[in-house]
């Protein structure tokens, strides 16, 4: 009998902790989701329409959403927002997060070479908050003096380039694709 009761324990708390590291799992993805859209909004690399616009998608797929969802989908301001996202659990220990922004980033310089001065500044404050490696902080401000050095005494457009195609392969290394990332983001 009480290998029975034993055997019993073992399955219920593996079926208790299952369920336990499933909601853990959720929790973190939710904390993981929020922190990007925090991040992103205070970094200027997200609008802050576009976090509403995913609290309206969990909204409609979620039949009993979470308060904080709903009210970030009624926000009107940007603190509103990143108030709401803080409430969520957005941290910068999810070091996912910054890799996400990464990849928004990537697919910013390679839209707007221009930009590339303004976009490197942006990866900088990320890899900063998320302590994600300090070789990405290193070699992005590498590239951020390039392009100050640049600016500075010369205007040839061969040493931009050069600098954008320095700051996409960075970005390349560090970032995760959101496809890849498992999130819904």
């Amino acid at each position: 009998m009480l290998g029975v009761c034993v055997s019993f324990c073992v399955d219920c708390r593996f079926k208790v902790d299952e369920y336990f590291s499933s909601m853990d799992m959720k929790d973190h993805s939710l904390a993981t989701v929020a922190t990007y859209f925090e991040q992103g909004v205070f970094a200027g690399i997200l609008k802050y329409e576009s976090v509403i616009r995913w609290a309206d998608r969990v909204i409609l797929q979620d039949p009993e959403p979470l308060l904080e969802i709903i009210d970030i989908s009624f926000a009107r301001s940007e603190a509103e927002i990143l108030l709401g996202c803080k409430s969520l659990g957005a941290d910068t220990k999810h070091v996912l997060a910054g890799k996400l922004l990464f990849s928004k980033l990537l697919s910013e310089v390679e839209e707007f070479p221009d930009r590339v001065e303004e976009i490197c500044s942006k990866g900088i404050h990320i890899a900063i908050n998320f302590e994600i490696d300090d070789i990405v902080y290193f070699e992005l401000m590498g590239v951020a003096e390039e392009l100050e050095y640049i600016r500075l005494k010369t205007s040839d457009a061969g040493f931009v380039q050069d600098s954008v195609l320095s700051l996409q392969a960075i970005l390349s290394r560090y970032a995760v694709h959101p496809e890849n990332s498992g999130l819904d983001i």
